[in-house]
């Protein structure tokens, strides 16, 4: 997240900032199972490409 910090938006707002985390779950290693968290990102840098006939707004 540090990495991404400076890139800013033309208003000045940040393009990736964290969004809590996703569900709880359970991986299965050789060790036995390990309850894990994810961090969710929005990042806003992705730019929807338009596509005639997509179905996507303008």
């Amino acid at each position: 997240m540090a990495q991404f910090a400076a890139q800013l938006d033309e208003n000045g707002y940040r393009l990736v900032v964290r969004n809590g985390y996703h569900a709880e779950r359970e991986v299965l290693t050789a060790a036995g199972a390990v309850r894990v968290t994810a961090l969710r990102v929005n990042d806003k840098r992705v730019v929807r490409k338009l596509v005639s006939g997509s179905g996507f707004p303008p």
